[in-house]
């Protein structure tokens, strides 16, 4: 994946929240979320809220279907942040990280299992109207 397009916010001329798009090589109508963070001290204050709607406007714009997210299961925050923001689940991996860390899980060291979240560029009402009448 390259990076298509990124997205920082500022306070004061210091970068407390950053967010980049790349497009799948294999399929170009659908984007990933490869960077997402909000400095800890600016998280609440609509900061990546922000970023999220910008990057949302932009994939519609330039003709994404939809856009993936990874986070780990351990990340609760990102995972109630993108489900506020109308990303769903669609799906985990529980290979994605280590093979042999299931067995920390509920420790510090535990790494989570990776949950692929979804958000769709276009409503499947919108999908309907444009579809070829035969």
């Amino acid at each position: 994946m390259k990076a298509e397009h990124s997205w920082a916010a500022e306070v004061n001329g210091q970068t407390v929240a950053l967010l980049t798009l790349s497009r799948l090589e294999w399929h170009l109508s659908t984007g990933f979320i490869d960077d997402v963070a909000v400095d800890q001290a600016f998280r609440g204050h609509g900061g990546g809220s922000a970023l999220l709607e910008t990057l949302k406007a932009y994939a519609r714009e330039h003709g994404f279907r939809g856009v993936f997210w990874e986070a780990q299961t351990d990340n609760k925050e990102a995972i109630d942040f993108a489900l506020r923001h109308g990303f769903v689940f669609a799906g985990f991996n529980d290979r994605w990280y280590r093979n042999d860390d299931l067995v920390l899980q509920g420790t510090p060291e535990f790494l989570g299992i990776a949950v692929f979240l979804y958000w769709a560029a276009q409503t499947s009402q919108r999908a309907i109207a444009e579809m070829p009448t035969p």
